[in-house]
């Protein structure tokens, strides 16, 4: 029998990535005791690729099928880690970096309601002139 059965714990969570973190962490702050379970020695060495995601304005740009729920979490995911660095004291490793998208083609107009979205969503979205861009 593993050690696990012996723990006693309110909530396991699966995966030490950053979404398993985050999760753990956001219990702990309302009382559960948790137990996470994680393949690798250290957490956060297999981070799921799609955490990045949720600390990253791009779904009201490209993924209109995500909807206002998913740019509510992204506007989350950047409050808490900006919040997280700031109360740290330390690196996290988390910085404020921006997205850009390049059009050389006539998708300008296809992408105009993304951007209308994602302002709708509270994402700071720039379109920058040729010149600034250049």
């Amino acid at each position: 029998m593993s050690d696990l059965a012996n723990k006693d714990a309110d909530v396991i969570v699966v995966g030490a990535g950053a979404l398993g973190n985050s999760v753990a962490w956001h219990l702990r702050q309302k009382g559960r005791t948790v137990l996470m379970i994680e393949a690798a020695a250290e957490p956060a060495r297999q981070t799921t690729q799609a955490a990045a995601g949720f600390v990253v304005y791009h779904s009201g740009v490209h993924k209109l099928s995500w909807g206002r729920e998913l740019g509510v979490v992204q506007n989350y995911g950047i409050d808490f880690y900006t919040s997280l660095s700031e109360r740290c004291g330390c690196d996290i490793g988390y910085g404020q970096v921006g997205c850009a998208y390049l059009f050389l083609t006539d998708l300008w107009d296809d992408w105009q309601e993304g951007i209308r979205r994602a302002h709708e969503y509270g994402q700071e979205v720039e379109v920058l002139s040729k010149q600034r861009a250049a």
